[in-house]
């Protein structure tokens, strides 16, 4: 391994696609044991004389903080920053990875450095306006309250129509216990904005929270709507996930109230939280789905089969289900279980 990067280690300019070519091939050659030694080898690599233009640079760095290389992303966007002194996305990435690797002295520097490059709000983009919010929320600085709100005005009067500041916001409330005044700001952000699938998925959250499911449906169904983009910026799977819960928290408001449960109710609920497995739901979420489904498949003797094309083929009854046949049902079924 160390004789491979002795041959790339040279004073000759070395093209980024190349450097992380040579990334990739040290971390799958490396163990556990070695990992260190392929860091270090990393790093040194990152010293030399890299060719590259600023969007390289940017995603390159980006795509090592994905991947857990959150010190080998801020080499690397240093890096790229001593050649693109004025590009706003290298700035903005330097303080999001010191802001994640919780480095507070020089998370400050680089917020400095972001504002000193770019005194003008109106030049910022909704990097630099997101990554310096989560900075001024991550280390609470003074008068860090008093500061988020004047960049959030500023987020909004330059790009209004982005569903970043409102979460901004929210968040902001939300840290300071303002939760009524956080959930506000969520619902006038899907009011005024046409596509705020964070918001909307975030209040569909804080209706479930709060046990109004009905708003909770509302909700997720804005959060599908606005997540048909080439590159949603939410987990679609998360949506039907919890317009699931909500439908099902309904159907068991039904069963106590004792109001007659329409199968057709019974079946969204399952429908969505098929969906949900379906589109790739955390692990966890998808073990209380399946349980969930076979929980009203059985209590509600409700068959749903999903075939091989993905489309639902139901054999069901299609009247109102009876409450005194749902109770004796479910008596029948606890015995069973039970036997």
């Amino acid at each position: 391994m160390s004789n491979t990067m002795q041959i790339m280690i040279s004073e000759d300019t070395i093209p980024l696609s190349q450097v992380m070519i040579e990334i990739t091939k040290l971390f799958r050659m490396s163990s556990e044991g070695t990992r260190s030694e392929a860091v270090t080898t990393i790093k040194s690599l990152l010293c030399t004389n890299i060719a590259g233009t600023a969007d390289e640079f940017h995603n390159a760095a980006t795509q090592l903080a994905l991947n857990d290389n959150l010190d080998l992303a801020v080499l690397l966007v240093q890096k790229g920053i001593e050649k693109y002194s004025h590009n706003l996305d290298l700035y903005a990435d330097l303080l999001n990875f010191l802001t994640d690797l919780g480095d507070y002295s020089n998370a400050q520097l680089a917020q400095q450095m972001l504002f000193a490059e770019f005194p003008a709000f109106e030049a910022w983009n909704w990097r630099a306006f997101t990554y310096m919010l989560n900075y001024l929320l991550e280390f609470k600085p003074d008068n860090y309250f008093t500061n988020c709100g004047k960049i959030i005005q500023e987020f909004r009067r330059f790009l209004p129509n982005d569903e970043r500041s409102y979460m901004a916001e929210y968040n902001l409330l939300k840290n300071s216990n303002k939760n009524s005044a956080a959930v506000e700001i969520l619902e006038t952000a899907i009011k005024n904005l046409v596509v705020a699938p964070q918001c909307a998925l975030k209040l569909s959250d804080e209706y479930l929270d709060r046990g109004d499911y009905s708003k909770a449906i509302v909700a997720c169904n804005k959060a599908a709507f606005c997540s048909a983009e080439s590159q949603p910026s939410v987990k679609i799977s998360y949506i039907f996930y919890n317009r699931a819960l909500a439908r099902d928290a309904i159907i068991n408001q039904s069963v106590l109230s004792e109001e007659k449960i329409s199968t057709e109710d019974v079946l969204s609920a399952i429908k969505d939280y098929s969906l949900a497995i379906k589109l790739k739901l955390n692990p966890t979420a998808a073990s209380n789905a399946r349980d969930r489904i076979w929980i009203l498949k059985t209590l509600f003797d409700v068959n749903y089969e999903e075939t091989s094309t993905d489309n639902a083929a139901m054999d069901i009854n299609t009247e109102d289900i009876d409450l005194d046949d749902l109770i004796q049902r479910i008596d029948k079924k606890i015995k069973e279980l039970e036997s």
